[in-house]
């Protein structure tokens, strides 16, 4: 006797048997709710930091204009003008971590808000594969393949064991791409009626 003809005794088999390649195990619900988990990782982060720089840009806008250096008077001596020179320089190198400082907080805000913007974008693709909408499938897709391509170039680049990690970032890439796209037929619904 088969053991395949009795139908509801045989156990799911863990392969198709006509390849004989695993099944997938990413689902596409299961690759919805990794897109939901990166949003809400990536964006209160993101959030916090937008939110800490607008703070920070208006404290600079409302803050009071540096002060010039005193004088030291018409025929300062030879220590007077040592601790002339002395604050000059600390005026010049507090101006110069002052406009560091704006720098570092004005990429960190760019950041942010590419990180944002991230966010938002896997958050409606994690909600629109749930639903199975076509356009989430090619945000999706694109999502998916931008750290596919990354990684690859990295793990040809990179020696030692993070190219093993790189390595596992490109399988994980390779199988939701797979999750996304198999049994994907344009203008067909779930059901089957356009």
């Amino acid at each position: 006797m088969d053991p395949v003809s009795h139908g509801s005794d045989v156990e799911e088999l863990p392969f198709r048997p006509s390849c004989g390649f695993p099944v997938n195990p990413v689902s596409l619900q299961l690759l919805a709710t990794g897109f939901t988990v990166v949003a809400a990782l990536l964006g209160v982060p993101s959030l916090i930091a937008l939110v800490g720089c607008g703070i920070r840009a208006l404290a600079w806008m409302f803050s009071a204009p540096p002060t010039s250096p005193s004088s030291f008077g018409d025929n300062p001596d030879a220590i007077l003008r040592m601790l002339q020179g002395m604050t000059v320089v600390a005026g010049w190198m507090a101006r110069a971590s002052g406009a560091l400082t704006e720098l570092l907080v004005k990429l960190l805000a760019v950041g942010a808000t590419v990180g944002l913007m991230l966010a938002i974008a896997c958050w409606w693709t994690g909600r629109g594969l749930r639903v199975g909408s076509e356009g989430a499938r090619v945000l999706a897709g694109i999502l998916l393949l931008l750290p596919l391509l990354l990684s690859l170039v990295l793990a040809l680049s990179l020696p030692g064991p993070l190219r093993l990690l790189l390595c596992g970032v490109i399988v994980v890439c390779v199988l939701g791409l797979h999750a996304v796209w198999t049994g994907y037929a344009p203008g067909v619904s779930q059901g089957g009626v356009p």
